[in-house]
């Protein structure tokens, strides 16, 4: 998927940020990348290791990369730490401009380079469809015995992440909270809260009528199975919602 975009965005030769090349799938996004590059007519891909949390380190690598070879024209990241420190070296001008910087996995400051268009692309993996959706859709499945709303069809991924796709990633379901401002306050209108106010109240008087009625008869066998317990607790639930309405 990446490097078939890249070929697509004119790039022959990527350098490969790996910062753990021991691990399969990490050599995988870096050959799979490569191979397409090749297959689309370029020069392929040059692998290199680099630290994981050392920017400092995978700058100065990168940079050493691009003074040996001057055919190399992107960079992609087996991880977004890498690659969003090779994006700085872009936005500070250490490297050629136009030079191409994509990664695999996104994360809040992936998402800032693209919309900044600093980045070109993500490869976002999806583990939330890849993994908890398919075990719900056959945990329902099973349960419903076939019938199940969940659409028979569905896109796990991988997915391209780009510039255009920034807003619609940051907050949707299959994807990890990247919302800054943190969950959105709801507003609630004086006629709401008068109208939700009115039918609390009418609540706590009507448990409180029924409750003096079981207490009242409680030696009849219709009141004193009467469960006073859940009108009790419906009591306690109208009287801490009407607070709620009250301090809110």
């Amino acid at each position: 998927v990446a490097g078939a975009r890249l070929a697509e965005l004119g790039f022959r030769h990527v350098l490969c940020l790996n910062f753990e090349p021991t691990n399969a799938v990490l050599q995988d996004r870096c050959q799979g990348t490569g191979d397409a590059l090749a297959a689309a007519g370029g020069d392929g891909m040059i692998e290199v290791e680099v630290p994981l949390a050392d920017a400092e380190e995978t700058r100065r690598i990168v940079l050493e990369q691009f003074a040996a070879d001057s055919s190399l024209d992107s960079v992609i990241g087996t991880s977004n730490n890498p690659a969003e420190a090779a994006a700085s070296l872009l936005e500070s001008g250490q490297l050629p401009a136009g030079t191409g910087v994509v990664t695999f996995d996104v994360s809040a400051a992936t998402l800032d380079l693209l919309e900044n268009e600093v980045m070109l692309f993500a490869v976002h993996q999806q583990p939330y469809l890849q993994g908890y959706y398919p075990t719900l859709a056959i945990y329902l499945h099973l349960v419903t015995r076939g019938f199940t709303v969940l659409d028979p069809l569905f896109k796990t991924g991988p997915a391209l992440v780009e510039r255009a796709d920034v807003p619609a990633r940051r907050c949707e379901a299959e994807f990890f909270p990247q919302c800054p401002e943190g969950p959105q306050e709801v507003e609630v209108s004086l006629a709401a809260r008068i109208a939700l106010g009115v039918l609390a109240g009418l609540l706590i008087l009507c448990c409180v009528a029924l409750a003096v009625l079981v207490a009242a008869k409680r030696k009849l066998k219709v009141w004193h199975y009467a469960s006073p317990f859940f009108l009790f607790g419906s009591l306690l639930g109208a009287v801490m919602g009407y607070v709620a309405l009250i301090l809110y």
